[in-house]
């Protein structure tokens, strides 16, 4: 019996350790001017881009039943609202829509 409980506590400690690596992950958007700044971190990896806003495009694609939101400009696209349920990624898309028409000034 002690050898099982011992097996438990190990694999209880590895669950926590994942749980808490994934923890501090994000996605910020901020539209600054005539830049709209994205920053992803995830797990230990942090990217961060900044897109031109008057050359940023949302695009919204079903693939395989999963919806999922972009933001590109140019040669560059970063996924976004990866850890958000459909409603708020279609949610997402018509607020930063409203945001980007709220005005352009050179990035």
């Amino acid at each position: 019996m002690l050898p099982f409980a011992g097996v438990e506590v190990i694999a209880l400690a590895a669950a926590f350790c994942l749980c808490c690596r994934r923890a501090g992950d994000f996605e910020r958007i901020r539209i600054v001017g005539g830049c709209v700044l994205v920053e992803v971190r995830d797990g230990e990896d942090t990217r961060s881009c900044e897109l031109e806003r008057a050359w940023v495009r949302i695009a919204e694609r079903e693939t395989d039943g999963a919806y999922r939101l972009t933001l590109s400009a140019r040669n560059t696209e970063v996924e976004i609202g990866r850890h958000m349920d459909d409603a708020r990624k279609r949610q997402l898309a018509a607020t930063l829509r409203r945001a980007l028409r709220s005005g352009l000034a050179g990035c």
